[in-house]
């Protein structure tokens, strides 16, 4: 088998396959109505709210201890046995140093005739997020948990703020993130199968003379 071969099989083997994407999921009980008006009597009805992000996402906004993603694939929202789709969903993501921490999804529903805009804030026990990444974890959400619709019509506007209980989490498909080597890892792998290389080349060359 030749030497490049090798390598490239040897490397195969070190490196971990990182996964691709991760799925957000939360059930729960939207209300009490906070604030605003609940045209549809929407408080004390179940949800459940999917979508996923890409592990490896790029943040399109950063602050200390925080970090916003535009969620590339739909968000679905089930109540009442429909189900509404979003395409435009964005993520932040809060690490606090001290107290909860917090994800917050915004997006705009675009199914059945009406187009309202959602803000969704999960107050998460502290320590729950380990940085700023989407990453894998399951907690029940706090009571400071909230939700908010601001619908814009023709000559009118309304809006309303729930509370929300449930339970969230995010899965990863594969391998979480802290799985993956460090830069410098990665270099004494390549230092060491080089390190190899140069042996065998050098234990041939005096086997020919």
């Amino acid at each position: 088998m030749k030497l490049s071969a090798l390598i490239l099989i040897s490397l195969a083997m070190v490196l971990p396959v990182q996964a691709s994407t991760i799925t957000f999921d939360m059930t729960g009980v939207l209300g009490p109505l906070e604030s605003g008006i609940d045209p549809l009597n929407l408080a004390g009805d179940s949800f459940e709210f999917t979508g996923t992000i890409d592990q490896n996402a790029i943040p399109v906004a950063t602050d200390t201890g925080s970090a916003t993603y535009d969620v590339s694939g739909d968000v679905q929202l089930t109540m009442r046995g429909l189900t509404f789709t979003s395409g435009d969903a964005s993520l932040t993501i809060m690490d606090s140093s001290t107290g909860p921490d917090y994800m917050m999804f915004t997006f705009t529903l675009s199914d059945y005739g009406f187009t309202p805009f959602i803000a969704a804030s999960l107050s998460l026990p502290e320590g729950t997020l380990t940085g700023t990444a989407p990453q894998d974890f399951w907690a029940t959400v706090g009571s400071d948990s909230s939700v908010s619709y601001f619908l814009i019509g023709d000559s009118s506007f309304i809006s309303g703020s729930y509370g929300l209980s449930g339970i969230a989490q995010m899965t990863g498909d594969g391998m979480p993130a802290s799985g993956v080597p460090e830069p410098g890892s990665i270099a004494l792998m390549a230092g060491g199968l080089l390190a190899v290389v140069w042996k065998v080349r050098g234990r041939r060359k005096s086997r020919a003379n």
